[in-house]
């Protein structure tokens, strides 16, 4: 068996260990609390978004389409080798900020460690950062797998190919599998 096949069944495997801590048993104390998962840090994080006068730049890293990595990517190698948009433009950062508000962010737990497939990095006037980290998604999983430092939670999955369309407007760097391939 090839390693590239033994590792998908893996992460098949591993995928159907998530459990989505919003499925929970509802508690006797209400219904809504049970319906609103609790994400401090990304609740936190939506609301710094909410005034995106205060954004300076974004910055998105993004695996190459279709390129099969037998390695896990850091955010440094991502950064690297793989396709990076950026935009320092006041209306596609508004319209980033909606694409992460309208993805639902739900809390989850993660039985293993997040594929990163996606960095984004929001970098504030005031020099300080959020940087989001999302991953491959899995046939097992509803939705986009995701950390943002330690909090793990999942979104949408139409989040995967709305944010590619963002993408799509701004101006890239490093999108070629043979830029930069293997990583030394």
């Amino acid at each position: 068996m090839s390693s590239f096949r033994y590792l998908a069944q893996v992460n098949v495997l591993m995928a159907a260990l998530v459990i989505p801590m919003a499925q929970g048993a509802e508690s006797s104390a209400s219904a809504a609390s049970a319906a609103t998962p609790q994400l401090p840090r990304m609740n936190a994080a939506l609301s710094r978004l909410g005034q995106p006068l205060s954004i300076s730049n974004v910055t998105l890293a993004m695996v190459v389409p279709h390129m099969e990595s037998p390695i896990t990517m850091t955010e440094e190698m991502l950064n690297r080798v793989g396709c990076v948009y950026r935009s320092s433009d006041q209306a596609q950062i508004r319209v980033l900020t909606e694409l992460l508000h309208d993805a639902k962010p739900r809390s989850a737990f993660f039985a293993f460690p997040l594929q990163l497939e996606r960095l984004l990095t929001v970098e504030f006037i005031n020099g300080s950062r959020l940087r989001f980290q999302f991953g491959a998604t899995y046939s097992a999983i509803s939705g986009v797998p995701g950390a943002l430092e330690d909090e793990r939670f999942i979104v949408d999955e139409s989040f995967e190919s709305d944010l590619s369309h963002w993408a799509d407007g701004l101006a890239r760097t490093n999108c070629s599998p043979s830029l930069g391939w293997p990583p030394s």
